[in-house]
Parts: structure tokens; C-alpha cells; sequence
């Protein structure tokens, strides 16, 4: 699961409170700009820095947290008005969309090294993820009104008793196996969906990528996905609910054309060819 994006942030060599070259030192760099330096796994972890500034401490994130919530409650109401064939239930992501795994990423900020299952299960053991703002009241409120509640993610099944035991702590519903569906096999959540839709009307879906809503995103270029979020307008707000992520997702595989695997030097490349710049 995760991966990063947001804004580079430079660092000035700092001397007795003067900064300054050699004459050896600059005669170096003019005979071999950036020989003594590459793009490292550090510098691109950087990048997160303004992202997870936002998602920790500001207002602005909250204020959006919340408003899902409360879309996604005034669309409840709606459905538990209407009568239905099956029995109601929410489907949920867990990963940034009602827990907040934020410290994990910020703990990458100043190492030479990119997320891992291996340090990220270590994270995931300690049970510690908080609440989503807004995700709690809402899910209780959904299942004191009889609502089912579904916890669809792609943590591997190796977490599901951690995962069961932070769930349980923060007080949310139907923290029970038959509710979490992890991944197996695939990171395809549709059979999971459509497992679910077998037995209940599915009021809404809320996820932080929209994998969450549609197998349809996954894969796609950038354009493809703008073009399917467009296809996909009279759902946004309605059945399916979107949580903000500027840290790591889909939208930054298409970034980086899917190539998980590239050189630090390469994904800051191809995320910097993304941008549309202004020209004056």
C-alpha cells in the first residue's frame, strides 16, 4: 500500500553561520555539477513533508474529514427512509479513510529508505493508528441504526488480528472476522465488494483511492482516471465518498507510470514531467 508525493524541501550547507565554497570546492562542482550528489530515497521522502504537515495539523484536513462524514450520514438517512430488498450496509477502506497510519509515513522523513510490508506490518502490530476525524461517530451511528458495517482493505492477512484489536480500541462496530475482508490473493477489492452485495443493498462506499469504488482506476493512466472520475460524477457525494490523501495512492502510481520499482532519481523525474507549469 503506500507510496508518496508533495513538495521538496532543500537544505543549505550551513558552516560557523556562513555558508561558502572553497575556491578547491567550487572549482569540484563546475568541473562535475551534482558528481558528489544523487537523488536518494531520503531526498524523495521529503516530498511528503508538506502532505503529512497538512493531514496532522491542519484545520482544513479535519474540516474535509468531517464533511465526508456528514455527507455520508445525510445519504444514510436518505436510504434508511427507502425500503430495500436485502439489509443495509457501508463499505469501508480502513487505510486513510477511518484509521490514520500518518505517523508511519512521517517516520520515513530523514531516512534513506522507502515504505517496506516489513517496517509497515511492524507499524501496523502496535495497534496505535487513531481515528479518521468524523469516522467513529459515523459508523455507530450507522450500525445503531441496524446498518451493517464492512471493513474492506488490503492489509494482508497476517495484520488481521492487529488490525481487529486497534479497530476494537477506538470503539468502532463489527469488529468481527466475517466483517474484515482482507487481501488474499488480489489487491482487486471487487470480488470482496461483490461478496458483500450478495447479501446486502451496500448504501455507501468510502475509501481514500479509488480503487475503493471501482476496479475500473486500477492500472490506468492519469488521463484515463480523470476521464473515469468524470464518467463516475453523479456518484461522488452520493453513493461513494472520498477522504483526502495527498500522501501516497493510486494517483501516484499513474504518476510514476506504475514503475514502484524506479530509482529515487526516476520518480522524482517523472513526477516533476506531471506537473503543469506556468511559463511567464
Amino acid at each position: 500500500m503506500l507510496k508518496q508525493l508533495s513538495i521538496i524541501a532543500f537544505s543549505s550547507l550551513i558552516l560557523s553561520g556562513c555558508a561558502q565554497l572553497s575556491p578547491t570546492d567550487s572549482q569540484t562542482q563546475s568541473a562535475h555539477p551534482g558528481a558528489s550528489q544523487t537523488y536518494s530515497t531520503k531526498d524523495l521522502n521529503e516530498q511528503q513533508m508538506q502532505a503529512l504537515v497538512w493531514m496532522q495539523r491542519s484545520a482544513e484536513y479535519r474540516a474535509l474529514c468531517y464533511q465526508a462524514f456528514n455527507v455520508a450520514t445525510n445519504q444514510l438517512k436518505k436510504e434508511l427512509s427507502s425500503d430495500h430488498d436485502k439489509p443495509l450496509a457501508v463499505v469501508v477502506d480502513i487505510d486513510e479513510t477511518i484509521l490514520n497510519n500518518s505517523p508511519y509515513q512521517a517516520w520515513l522523513i530523514g531516512k534513506n529508505q522507502g515504505y517496506s510490508s516489513k517496517t509497515w506490518q511492524q507499524w501496523v502490530k502496535q495497534s496505535k493508528a487513531k481515528a479518521i476525524p468524523g469516522a467513529l461517530s459515523f459508523l455507530n451511528f450507522a450500525s445503531e441504526n441496524g446498518v451493517q458495517v464492512f471493513y474492506v482493505t488490503n492489509r494482508a492477512e497476517k495484520v488481521r488480528q492487529a488490525t481487529l484489536t486497534n479497530l476494537k480500541q477506538l470503539g468502532f462496530p463489527d469488529v468481527v472476522n466475517s466483517h474484515l475482508l482482507m487481501k488474499t490473493t488480489s489487491s482487486n477489492k471487487g470480488p470482496r465488494r461483490d461478496q458483500i452485495r450478495a447479501h446486502y443493498d451496500v448504501a455507501l462506499y468510502m475509501g481514500d483511492n479509488l480503487g475503493d469504488f471501482s476496479h475500473k482506476f486500477d492500472g490506468k493512466s492519469m488521463q484515463q482516471r480523470q476521464q473515469l472520475a468524470d464518467q463516475y460524477r453523479p456518484q461522488w457525494g452520493t453513493k461513494y465518498i472520498v477522504l483526502p490523501n495527498p500522501v501516497y495512492g493510486t494517483w501516484d502510481g499513474a504518476a510514476i507510470d506504475y514503475k514502484w520499482g524506479a530509482s529515487a532519481a526516476t520518480k522524482n523525474k517523472l513526477r516533476k514531467e506531471a506537473l503543469r507549469v506556468w511559463h511567464p
